[in-house]
């Protein structure tokens, strides 16, 4: 997004849009697909010498989830957008799409889980914990004596 500062009104205005969503510059098949534009409420006012700008940046993106591997769907939304920047009498525009891209890269989840409650698969046979129960043994009970155990079974 360019805001151009020859034409900003006195005492700041609201700017609304939508920026692409390419501005993010993920890779295909990265671990977040976004799926809508960045639209954009800001709050623009040009100080003597500083460009504030304040709002909110918000788009839709598709993740696999890290437990149970399903996709799903999840907006994205940054409140608190705030960017102070200096500039001098002969500037013209300034740019703030490196500015929006990087607070919403940081918006990402980390962990993208489709709900908290998911309780993802079994890590013996793939089961879907959410969709059905497997008779695995729980992954914390300790296995590594079972062979000796059967062993000692067919001994006695």
């Amino acid at each position: 997004m360019i805001i151009d500062l020859a034409r900003l009104k006195p005492g700041g205005e609201m700017i609304e849009g939508e920026d692409p969503s390419s501005i993010l510059e993920l890779e295909p098949g990265s671990v977040a697909e976004i799926l809508t534009p960045i639209h954009y409420s800001l709050l623009v006012e040009l100080l003597p010498g500083e460009l504030v700008v304040r709002g909110s940046l918000s788009c839709r993106a598709a993740f696999g989830c890290g437990r149970c591997a399903k996709r799903f769907e999840t907006p994205i939304r940054v409140a608190d957008f705030l960017r102070v920047r200096e500039y001098r009498e002969l500037t013209e525009a300034m740019d703030l799409t490196p500015d929006m891209r990087e607070d919403m890269i940081l918006a990402l989840p980390n962990y993208p889980v489709c709900s908290p409650g998911c309780r993802g698969l079994c890590p013996q046979c793939g089961a879907d914990w959410n969709e059905k129960t497997c008779s695995c043994r729980p992954p914390g009970e300790n296995q590594t004596w079972d062979a000796l155990d059967q062993l000692k079974k067919r001994m006695e």
